[in-house]
């Protein structure tokens, strides 16, 4: 055999269990060392289990190393087992054997030393054995634990409960001295014999801590002389050591010998352990085990792998487990970074744990297919390989790996079945597989006596085609028998090659068209309801006489009668119920039963194909187990679905009169009709009872003139005993994979077929099926010119001129604004009234008007109202701000011009100045009297605007398309053209193009859903692949609320107005749903609130009301502090677990804004007191220093003491302060004493003070942060998330003095400074999610992935509009290209994983439409657009007007 010795093992008193892997358990082992292989046979064994003290008819067995217990265990029985026993063992040192089913001689009780007749010393196991010793090849040597290392809990008896030791994977390889100390005994040589492991660690100790893999891997702790049983485990519980501690460390060597590891920050962590020697326990050696550095969230050792073993059952419970959700619960309980790719490993990874690798399933195939026919007699399975039938006597050649190509399945219960109990009518159809090979499933399905789908066969083939199909019908008529002698008819849509298959092989077979596609196809030619209800009237009616009137009326429908002659060139037989064969007994039009079955096998289409097949055979078997024992247990005689339909008919025959004619005939009137029944022959005119077998009504009615029960003429097919025999034979239960015969014969996957062209992304649609659900198609439809009324061309490509009439007209006219405002331009009238309206010193002369103030320019909307005037335009432009006027021909310009005085025009939009101009013919220039002073004028002009006002009210729409603004009292506020800056102009526009891009993409693949997913491509992650929407906030349509006021400001209202509709139409917060409190009111409430304050429309008002009162149950706690978390359905509110039942800061404390505008607008103040109330208790427990932890106690009010941050659950908490101060500016001008809106001050300047304390500078580029603060201890860390912080300070500084203000402006600056840099310091120029600074050292990347915020581009907003430094834009211009390079994919933005990669994610949240691409929008538009002094931003960036309130 071979000239080597190995070390023999043999485990004997135990046995075999399943705990819940099959693993040995109890008994005790002896073993021989160094014993010659050249010896060993199989009568050699035997003579060992005798010597032993078992019986010689024991059985004997060894494992497979390189296998599992399931998979490896095998059976000896004579020396060629024992040759292949050593070449599987060639690279272990030592073989395992076990002894099974034999009787001792002795059965001493476990953990307990006894001595039998020869003086040997036997210990016992207490415990299991699972699997082989050997971990690796180079993991060799004995034992896993000596006597002396155990330290498990000993019972009274070693088999008694094997559930009880927590220690079962580890323990019971406790060894027993040899029993072979006779002299005369010639198995093993001289200087053979048996050790015993105790004792036997002369390096170790006898007192060394053991590690118990089970109990101890939970929460590891190494210690010096801690000894494991193999390499392995200490690698596991050294990783699971540092994972749980936030340690990330490296190998300095790692093999079978020794290992050696240090953190990989070098902070002087370390620790070595190695191999014991002629063991495999491994004992540390050295051990420094403290760490000097801070936690790492990025650890190196979390693998996809090591997620996949440690979730694996978290995993398996829930395979539709949301990657989302998965990542977070992940990140939370592991306390490390954990990215979405690694869990789409992981959770690839754990299915292949559960279901086997992909390839290797096909050569189990064989197996498979032998099993079946073994456990299930008469079963029909054939496979094809290649050109090669499985069960055929063709001779496969050994070189020769054949490739699987088909398999068809047919259990014996399946055709028996059929045979005994279905109608003969088989729909055919086939369905495609999602798995990683592709293919397609193939099936004939019949009907049952109950109407229920029944399954005759299916098969799995490449692909859909001619020979496919043929391949399968014609192994379908050679297992069931002949179709014309059985009288089968098929039912089938128009298959690829199903058609012709059956005109050129089965010629003679009925074969019907689903009904449904063809008229799919009928419909390519002729369009409209008329013929689609002509069309179905001729098929479904019962009588030929019926029938042809059908398709007289049909005919009629065009002159030449073409879908008459469509129709008729395809047999009637074949589509209508009039020429049906009344042999099958069914009146289907439809293959509704095999898209039954489709559906039904649906969550097994996405398996391999052995999992697929057992999943569907299971699924079969307890289908024909429970229709079994369900119809036992009714009571009826015929079927209850039968019944059912028979109850109905008996209803209806009510109608119906009867006159009997003898001989069982009777002629039935029901209304106008009148029919023949013949009860004898089961018949009726109608034709329903001759094609169905159940009675009709005309039959019914007969049935009681004869005093009979319409129950005993239904046809046999429906009766119980019929549906009995159905279901009679089962198909029987197959072992798993562990009892099958292994017949190790090769088989590869089939070669992967792709179809011609690109991959289709998007399903087929219909000829008439709308692109857009939601809107109404324009396809296939005649368009009319509205300027020539010529059919066949829209006005844009109308050639006909129209005399006296610019295309400017043309539109206008088309679009109805014809008369929205008439001007006379006579040259003796070329003079109007004017008047300017100066804020601050100004003056004018000469037809220009120039004002002057100290205050800053907040400039111009730059909206426009045209007019037709004779062939001219007048524009009338509303505007605020820094401006001049010049004089045009038969143009006004309006001015104005603001100074420092905050309440200026404020909630009165009407009151707007105005000034227009005009010169008259012949160089007359209208003088403008100069104005100067802080007064305040209202310009007239003499075209009233009352009357402009009439004329514009109305449209609605019109308000919408000229973006007019209209306060409660109807007043208008005409904005004025700015100069712009042509580089924002392009700019501005490249944004609009984004946005519309993102909307667009949004609104094809995710309408009416709360956020675009893309699902990337798992062999190229840089490239997303298909997209499809996904309900983050439980289906509140998140992105479409949130865009609506990003699509009015830019002047998107076609966007806007189909937005509109979904939210008057569609939008229902009646959810089942835990919606975030904090996330829904700054999405969804803010965003309706901004759209009302935009457009002026109601609905947007009433909506917001319909969420606020769902979510303020929230507020009702014991001090006011809302709750987190509430049921948008029953309004239960609670806190998530993992914040230990607090409130978290950043959203009780931003929460105020919505509400309190909510209750401005509808006068109903109890909205504002719940949000005001978390103020005062804020007062109550607001710290000196001006910080609030992030967690607050909703039923005491007091904080918890947990961390300090402007970042993640912090971040907007000290803008509700300034909220508070806003709101106390906008009050009316008596109410100067407010102590609320004092306190709201001091809160706000105490928690300056605050953050002043938090800020740090790095040393070398004196980048300026802001630590995060847990109890006293500072960390120096800061998420892009605290980056809103610069502009909140830029907002803040007003109302300081000159010096404080510019102190924190500045601090401002460099807080914008220090963001603008965590985009520039990555590869792809965006941000990651948080950063850490050292010292020494600037900003280190922490969390790498970009979600698209918007907190940087925010800030930099704020930043220009009040300081005017066009830097800030130039900042905001390049994120803005970043964004298009890295983040920008063909159907949307989506984020990145990794900034230094590029590699991306698959969501477009929807705060990158509703605030990052505004903001950027905003940042390039001039000032006047959402003046800062009339409107106010939430959290959101949804801007609110701000309306003055006087306080009671």
């Amino acid at each position: 055999m071979c000239d080597e010795s190995k070390t023999i093992e043999i485990f004997h008193g135990g046995s075999f269990v399943r705990i819940p892997k099959k693993v040995w358990a109890g008994g005790k082992v002896s073993w021989i060392n160094n014993y010659p292989l050249e010896k060993l046979s199989f009568c050699m064994l035997k003579e060992w289990v005798v010597k032993l003290g078992y019986d010689s008819s024991s059985e004997i067995f060894y494992c497979d190393p390189e296998l599992s217990f399931d998979d490896g265990l095998r059976k000896i029985c004579c020396d060629s087992h024992i040759k292949d026993m050593v070449l599987s063992h060639k690279d272990n040192l030592t073989i395992l054997v076990y002894v099974v089913n034999g009787t001792a001689a002795t059965h001493p009780i476990a953990g307990h030393v006894t001595q039998n007749e020869a003086g040997m010393v036997n210990k016992h196991v207490n415990g299991m054995v699972a699997g082989s010793v050997d971990e690796n090849a180079e993991d060799c040597g004995g034992s896993d634990k000596d006597d002396s290392d155990y330290n498990g809990d000993i019972g009274e008896d070693s088999d008694s409960d094997l559930s009880s030791n927590p220690n079962w994977f580890d323990e019971g390889l406790e060894e027993s001295h040899d029993i072979f100390e006779d002299e005369d005994n010639d198995v093993v040589d001289e200087d053979d014999d048996l050790h015993s492991v105790h004792g036997s660690d002369e390096e170790g100790g006898n007192d060394c801590p053991v590690f118990n893999e089970e109990v101890d891997m939970k929460n590891p702790q190494l210690k010096v002389e801690m000894k494991f049983p193999n390499a392995a485990v200490f690698r596991k519980a050294l990783k699971e050591y540092c994972v749980s501690r936030g340690y990330d460390y490296k190998f300095n060597r790692n093999d079978g010998d020794k290992i050696s590891a240090r953190c990989v920050k070098e902070c002087g962590w370390r620790i070595y352990a190695s191999r014991l020697r002629d063991e495999r326990t491994f004992q540390i050696k050295t051990f420094y085990g403290k760490h000097n550095c801070s936690r790492e969230y990025k650890i190196h050792q979390v693998t996809a792998p090591y997620l996949a073993e440690k979730y694996f059952e978290d995993l398996k419970d829930n395979p539709n487990w949301e990657t989302e959700k998965i990542v977070r619960k992940m990140s939370r309980e592991l306390k490390v970074d954990v990215s979405i790719s690694q869990v789409y490993r992981a959770k690839r990874k754990a299915r292949e744990m559960m279901e086997g690798n992909i390839k290797l399933q096909y050569p189990k195939l064989w197996d498979y297919c032998e099993m079946i026919k073994e456990t299930n007699p008469g079963s029909i399975i054939l496979m094809k390989l290649e050109s090669q039938y499985y069960g055929t006597e063709v001779t496969v050649p050994r070189d020769f790996v054949p490739r699987f190509q088909r398999i068809l399945i047919m259990f014996d219960a399946q055709k028996k079945g059929f045979i005994n109990g279905c109608r003969k009518l088989i729909g055919m159809d086939g369905c495609h597989l999602k798995g990683h090979f592709g293919g397609h499933v193939l099936s004939a399905i019949a009907r049952d006596g109950n109407d229920n789908f029944f399954p005759i066969c299916y098969a799995v083939v490449e692909q859909e085609n001619k020979e496919t199909w043929s391949w399968f019908l014609n192994l379908l008529h050679e297992n069931l028998g002949s179709f014309t002698e059985l009288g089968i008819e098929f039912l089938s849509d128009q298959q690829k090659g199903l058609d012709s298959t059956f005109q050129e092989e089965y010629p003679e077979v009925e074969h019907r068209f689903c009904l449904r596609h063809l008229y799919t196809n009928f419909k390519v030619h002729f369009k409209g309801e008329e013929y689609k209800e002509a069309l179905y009237r001729a098929a479904s009616v019962g009588s030929i006489k019926e029938w042809e009137k059908a398709m007289l009326h049909l005919k009629s429908l065009d002159k030449d009668g073409a879908a008459h002659a469509w129709l008729s060139r395809l047999k009637p037989s074949t589509w209508a119920r009039s020429h049906f064969s009344s042999k099958t007994k069914t009146n289907l039009l439809v293959n509704n039963i095999s898209e039954s079955f489709n559906a039904y096998i649906l969550k097994a289409r996405d398996l391999p194909i052995l999992s697929m097949l057992e999943w569907i055979r299971r699924k079969l078997m307890k289908r024909f187990y429970a229709k079994s024992v369900g119809m036992k247990s009714y009571n009826g005689l015929i079927c209850p679905d039968i019944q059912e339909k028979l109850e109905k008919l008996k209803q209806d025959s009510f109608s119906c009169f009867s006159t009997p004619a003898g001989r069982m005939k009777y002629e039935v009137e029901c209304g106008t009709t009148s029919h023949v029944v013949n009860l004898a022959e089961k018949t009726c005119t109608c034709r329903r009872w001759d094609i169905t077998g159940i009675p009709c009504k005309h039959a019914i009615s007969a049935i009681y003139m004869n005093r009979e029960r319409p129950e005993n003429y239904v046809d046999s097919c429906y009766s119980k005993e019929t549906y009995m025999d159905t279901y009679d034979a089962i198909i029987n239960p197959i072992p798993g994979q562990h009892e099958w015969v292994t017949s190790n014969k090769p088989l590869a996957p089939p070669i992967i077929y792709k179809p011609p062209g690109r991959p289709k992304k998007v399903r087929r649609r219909a000829v008439d099926e709308p692109q857009n659900p939601y809107k109404l198609s324009r396809k296939n439809k005649e368009s009319r010119c509205g300027n020539c009324g010529r059919v066949g061309h829209n006005v844009r490509r109308c050639n006909a001129s129209v005399i006296g009439e610019t295309p400017w007209q043309r539109r206008m006219r088309l679009k109805g604004f014809r008369n929205v405002a008439q001007v006379s331009q006579d040259e003796n009238s070329a003079s109007f009234s004017k008047q300017s309206a100066v804020r601050g010193r100004g003056e004018s002369s000469k037809g220009k008007s120039t004002g002057r103030a100290r205050g800053r320019p907040i400039g111009a909307v730059g909206i426009e109202l045209q007019a037709l005037t004779g062939g001219q335009k007048t524009t009338f432009i509303a505007a605020r701000g820094r401006g001049r006027t010049t004089n045009s021909i038969g143009r006004g310009i309006a001015t104005g011009n603001r100074g420092r005085d905050r309440n200026f025009g404020s909630g009165n939009v009407g009151q707007v100045a105005v000034q227009i101009t005009g010169r008259a013919r012949g160089n007359v220039k209208a003088k403008v009297p100069p104005n100067r002073g802080r007064g305040r004028t209202i310009a007239t002009t003499s075209i009233e605007v009352k009357e402009l006002k009439s004329k514009l009210r109305d449209s609605n729409a019109e308000r919408m398309i000229l973006g007019i603004e209209h306060s409660k009292e109807g007043d208008i506020s005409l904005k004025k053209k700015e100069i712009d800056d042509p580089i924002n102009t392009e700019r501005r526009q490249k944004v609009k193009d984004a946005m519309l891009h993102a909307w667009n993409s949004y609104e094809k693949y995710a309408w009416g859903q709360d956020e675009l997913q893309c699902r990337t491509n798992e062999l190229n992650l840089r490239q997303p692949q298909t997209k499809n929407g996904v309900d983050s906030f439980g289906g509140l349509g998140a992105t479409v609320v949130d865009s609506l006021d990003t699509l009015f400001i830019m002047g998107l209202q076609e966007q806007f107005q189909r937005a509109r509709e979904w939210v008057a139409n569609s939008l229902d917060f009646d959810k089942d749903y835990n919606a975030s409190v904090f996330e829904t009111t700054i999405r969804v409430l803010g965003g309706l609130l901004s759209a009302f304050d935009l457009s002026g429309d109601d609905i947007f008002l009433q909506k917001a009301r319909g969420i606020a009162d769902r979510l303020l149950p929230a507020w009702d706690t014991a001090s006011g502090i809302p709750y987190n978390i509430i049921n948008l359905a029953v309004g239960r509110a609670h806190n998530p677990g993992w914040t230990g039942g607090n409130s978290i800061l950043a959203d009780s404390g931003t929460e105020q804004l919505e509400f309190i505008a909510l209750s401005q607008r509808i006068k109903d103040p109890k909205y504002q007191q719940k949000v005001e109330n978390v103020i005062t208790e804020v007062h109550k427990i607001f710290p000196s220093d001006g910080l609030l932890p992030i967690f607050i106690n909703p039923q005491s009010g007091t904080a918890s003491h947990s961390k300090i941050t402007f970042g993640a659950m912090g971040d907007r908490s000290v803008l509700m302060v300034l909220c508070g101060c806003d709101r106390a500016s906008q009050t009316s001008d008596h109410d100067e004493t407010s102590i609320t809106d004092t306190g709201d001050r001091d809160m706000w300047e105490t928690s300056m003070k605050g953050l002043e304390s938090l800020i740090r500078r790095s040393t070398l580029s004196s980048f300026t942060y802001i630590c995060e603060k847990t109890g006293n201890l500072l960390s120096d860390k800061m998420d892009e998330l605290a980056c809103f912080v610069p502009g909140m300070l830029a907002l803040g500084s007003f109302g300081y003095d000159p010096g404080e203000a510019e102190k924190f402006l500045a601090l401002a600056e460099e807080l914008a400074w220090t963001c603008y840099n965590f985009y520039e310091s990555t590869p792809t120029k965006l941000a990651g999610e948080s950063y850490s600074f050292h010292t020494g050292k600037d900003m280190t990347l922490n969390m790498s992935w970009n979600i698209l915020r918007p907190e940087t581009v925010e800030s930099l907003f704020y930043l220009w509009r009040l300081t005017g430094n066009k830097t800030y834009q130039e900042w905001g211009w390049n994120i803005f290209q970043a964004f298009e390079r890295n983040s920008r994919i063909e159907t949307g933005y989506v984020g990145l994983k990794d900034v230094n990669t590029g590699i991306k994610d698959n969501m477009m949240q929807s705060f990158f439409l509703a605030e990052t691409l505004k903001y950027m929008y905003l940042l390039f538009s001039p000032p006047s657009v959402i003046p800062l002094d009339e409107w106010v931003f939430n959290t959101e960036a949804h801007p609110l007007r701000i309306v003055t309130r006087s306080v009671d």
